[in-house]
């Protein structure tokens, strides 16, 4: 490819990113990306770069100049492989782990969906970002309109390329906690779990795994709506909907202390009266172990108290072992729980 290929490809990429290039030169953009599958490669690297320094308030630093002759030499494109290595790797470096393994999935998510299916894109409202984060940690982002949003572990968020002030709708699952910014004109809508989540400037705890068939909304401040197929469900501040996914069962109650649905942001996991097999879960995905209940009569066993994050599994378990009649074995990252003779 000619230097002056790249140059204006490179130009109409910045462009595209600030939201300076304007239709039909948008189309013809994305129908290079479409046909190009090394630019589209390229594209994801700057638009990483560029989303990344946006979502930790860092926009100032950012230096895709810099990150663009990484990925060039004497105006020749690398090869995949070594684009990794002097990009990705450079680039990485001083970012926190955590951010490391969730910028390398939304990647990595990214093209699967772009890259595996020809001719997906259409439009720029077809481009999608991933970002998730996995067992172990938790990610703190601040989206362009403004919100702010702490994604708790195994966790994933998805939006469409064009989000923004005027367009605030995304996708979500996991645990996370929304303080949004207020817009009468623009919702914020969260699709979950067959559900939209249309909110109204507000802070609140979202809660949807899969595997536990709940769905799970607590209010701090604000207003919320949820809307499903059946219902529309309105909630004030102290209120916590649960809906059982598998039966479509709601109950909608007042809470005393609903902060302390939202405890884990702060690194505290409260659980009050909470099953076992609940409570396994949450230490799976935050220790990123995986634990089994050797005996069924231990996953409705009632726990009480505070998990802390910082504190190793094995300590949880040895203050759990004292305090329950249980015993327990940790080989690698599994862990056996049992009950004691």
């Amino acid at each position: 490819m000619k230097k002056e290929d790249l140059d204006r490809f490179y130009e109409n990429t910045v462009s595209y990113l600030q939201g300076q290039l304007a239709e039909p030169e948008i189309s013809e953009y994305l129908d290079i990306l479409k046909k190009d599958e090394l630019l589209k490669k390229l594209y994801f690297r700057l638009k990483d770069v560029w989303e990344y320094h946006h979502i930790k308030n860092e926009a100032a630093k950012i230096d895709l100049d810099k990150a663009w002759k990484e990925m060039t030499v004497k105006h020749r494109l690398f090869d995949e492989e070594q684009a990794k290595q002097k990009v990705t790797s450079k680039r990485f470096l001083h970012m926190p782990k955590s951010w490391q393994i969730a910028a390398s999935v939304a990647i990595i998510v990214c093209f699967g969906l772009l890259v595996s299916r020809p001719g997906l894109i259409t439009s720029h409202k077809d481009l999608v970002h991933v970002f998730e984060c996995p067992k172990g940690d938790m990610v703190k982002m601040n989206l362009s309109d403004g919100t702010v949003v702490w994604l708790n572990s195994d966790s994933k968020l998805t939006m469409a390329q064009n989000f923004s002030p005027n367009n605030r709708e995304l996708a979500f699952v996991g645990e996370a906690y929304f303080n949004v910014q207020s817009d009468p004109k623009h919702p914020f809508v969260i699709n979950v779990a067959n559900r939209q989540v249309e909110v109204k400037g507000t802070s609140f705890n979202l809660r949807y795994y899969p595997e536990e068939e709940l769905f799970q909304t607590s209010l701090e401040e604000g207003k919320v709506l949820v809307h499903s197929k059946s219902q529309l469900i309105e909630l004030s501040p102290g209120d916590q909907l649960n809906v059982n996914v598998a039966t479509g069962t709601s109950r909608l109650q007042k809470l005393n202390q609903v902060e302390y649905y939202s405890a884990w942001r702060t690194g505290r996991l409260m659980f009050d009266n909470m099953p076992m097999e609940s409570l396994m879960q949450t230490v799976e995905r935050w220790h990123n172990h995986e634990i089994i209940l050797e005996d069924p009569e231990l996953m409705n066993m009632k726990l009480s108290g505070v998990l802390k994050r910082n504190k190793s599994v094995e300590h949880f378990m040895k203050v759990l072992s004292l305090a329950q009649p249980i015993k327990y074995q940790i080989k690698e990252d599994t862990i056996f729980i049992s009950k004691m003779n």
